[in-house]
């Protein structure tokens, strides 16, 4: 497909005094941008700030370097009538005298796909004019001149807004193609979805017709076929019709008669395809769809910002989008009109989510998983993916059996048990797995000894600290000079548990006693493998204090490290594949 590489790439979106926004920075993927809250939380506020600026710039009557106070009937999108209600718990206002003015300000930070120009920042300022004018005010080189040039471009809009839908008329006749851009424009494309269902089987280019938004449409829906006629003798209305695959095969339904989310899939795609805009705004595009239609348009949207080189920015109450979202995705959360950079379980906890966007549950027997954790910080899709849940120790790790009940109770896909190592030889390791035999049922257990553990790896630590690995490998040895007794009395103690552990032994007197367990397990990687990775990490954050290193980034994950926990990597992959 012939496509125009998108000239320039959106990196985020400051709103200022917007409705349900005091002050949010929204970054933005190249790709799929998500806000998730909850009712309030300023989703929506964002959508129509961002749309409201693009159209402010893409009237005629609005010029570079200068403030321009137009009539609001001359905007193809206003967010109210009452342009001056508009403003975050205040109305905007003109500044005279010693009243400031009070207005929405609107910044683009956006650099060039060449990568020749970063950092840039175009900033729209909209306030009240005189008259119940709208003033739009780009003076004093506010905006960047080739943004310029592509937001007022009049044949080609650079944001197209999606609404929640309210279903269509009964009836369209048809129109001449300005009309119809100008409400698509103004964010009731439904009035005229006809309409513009008709442009796309009249348009000449190659990929754009009717059977290719079909296509796209199929993709969520099932195998959906869209027919539109007009004669400009015989017919006073357009006529759009409907074909699902439970329809009899000479059998189409009037458009009207669709579901309300049917008509919204509709009006999306026909937007991309016919209009093609850099950026598309689309509000709840979930609320009207079932849980797995949410999730195949996510899929659907993955594809097709690909394919048409754009960016889309949805809001979302729902965990399934959430969960389908591609890793390369922004999800951005928000609360009482302000963006939240934390992970968002608090918010998600206040929707009353729990686990329902996660497609793993990762039980783990650390009550304080802040390792584990951060391990999964490593890779961010598998981490979008996974829901931790600590039990107090490996006792209380949930059976086969109770395992099972949970998966018919969540219905989630998948449970992955986490389990230290603590000594066990790997025979005893082979024979707990076997315990948890299960297709969506996986016992990861650590490498060596514990969590701790995969983080102590000699040469990481000489990485992470800027030293020599000589230096460290010193320091090693010290400490398992100074701390050998205390260090063999919890190998020992171990032993005892592992010996009580009926999972593994149905009899004490049956396993493997200390001093030839000792024997078959691996030595590890800096002799870690026979001693508990808690302990050892104690010790050395001692030694690092004393050289006045900072050791609490021990456990962090730091620039480009993402092979801590490698066979939990795998687990999970396999897991969400399965």
């Amino acid at each position: 497909m012939e496509q125009n590489k998108m000239p320039i790439k959106l990196d985020a979106v400051k709103i200022e005094n917007f409705k349900a926004i005091k002050e949010a920075t929204i970054p933005l993927s190249t790709g799929l941008t998500v806000l998730v809250g909850q009712n309030s939380s300023g989703k929506s506020s964002a959508l129509q700030a961002i749309h409201w600026a693009c159209r402010c710039v893409a009237n005629p009557k609005v010029v570079r370097n200068q403030s321009r106070s137009i009539s609001a009937h001359d905007f193809d999108f206003n967010p109210t009538i009452q342009i001056r209600t508009v403003g975050n718990n205040q109305e905007l206002r003109q500044g005279r005298g010693e009243n400031p003015e009070v207005s929405v300000k609107v910044t683009f930070s956006h650099s060039t796909n060449d990568g020749q120009q970063e950092n840039l920042e175009s900033i729209v300022k909209i306030s009240q004019g005189n008259n119940e004018a709208v003033k739009v005010d780009l003076s004093n080189d506010s905006i960047d001149a080739d943004f310029y040039t592509i937001l007022s471009d009049q044949n080609s809009p650079f944001s197209s807004y999606i609404p929640g839908l309210a279903g269509v008329p009964l009836a369209e006749e048809k129109r001449s193609r300005l009309p119809i851009l100008k409400q698509a424009a103004s964010g009731d494309a439904n009035t005229v979805l006809r309409n513009i269902l008709l442009l796309i089987k009249d348009d000449p280019r190659d990929d754009v017709s009717i059977e290719k938004l079909s296509e796209l449409c199929s993709k969520v829906l099932g195998a959906i076929k869209i027919k539109v006629e007009f004669d400009e003798i015989r017919h006073s209305e357009i006529n759009a019709k409907i074909q699902t695959s439970s329809m009899a095969e000479d059998y189409w339904t009037p458009l009207e008669m669709a579901g309300t989310g049917v008509l919204q899939c509709i009006q999306i795609f026909a937007y991309i395809i016919l209009y093609r805009p850099q950026l598309l705004l689309i509000d709840e595009p979930d609320a009207h769809l079932h849980p797995d239609r949410q999730e195949n348009l996510i899929l659907a949207l993955a594809e097709v910002v690909n394919e048409y080189e754009m960016s889309v920015v949805l809001t979302t109450h729902s965990p399934n989008v959430v969960r389908a979202m591609p890793i390369s995705a922004q999800i951005v959360w928000m609360n009482e009109g302000v963006v939240h950079e934390e992970d968002g379980d608090n918010i998600r906890q206040r929707m009353g989510w729990g686990i329902l966007d996660k497609k793993i549950i990762l039980i783990t027997e650390d009550g304080k998983p802040a390792e584990l954790k951060s391990i999964l910080k490593q890779w961010p899709q598998l981490e979008r993916a996974v829901s931790v849940w600590p039990v107090s120790g490996s006792k209380s790790l949930p059976t086969l059996s109770a395992c099972e009940s949970l998966l018919n109770m969540t219905c989630m896909p998948h449970i992955v048990l986490h389990r230290d190592g603590d000594f066990m030889t790997p025979k005893e390791r082979a024979e707990l797995k076997k315990k948890y035999d299960h297709a969506n049922v996986t016992l990861w257990i650590t490498d060596d000894t514990d969590i701790e553990s995969l983080f102590l790896n000699p040469e990481r630590i000489a990485r992470i600290y800027e030293i020599e690995i000589e230096e460290v490998n010193r320091l090693y040895e010290e400490i398992f000079n100074e701390n050998a007794i205390d260090f063999e009395d919890k190998f020992v103690g171990k032993r005892q548990d592992i010996a009580e552990d009926r999972r593994i032994y149905q009899k004490r007197d049956d396993a493997t006693k200390a001093a030839t367990a000792k024997q078959e397990i691996p030595l590890g990687e800096g002799g870690l493998g026979r001693v508990l990775g808690k302990d050892f990490s104690k010790k050395l954050k001692e030694k690092l204090a004393q050289q006045k290193k900072d050791a609490s980034i021990i456990f962090s994950i730091h620039d480009n490290e993402n092979n801590i926990g490698l066979s939990l990597q795998h687990i999970l992959n396999a897991a969400l594949a399965h």
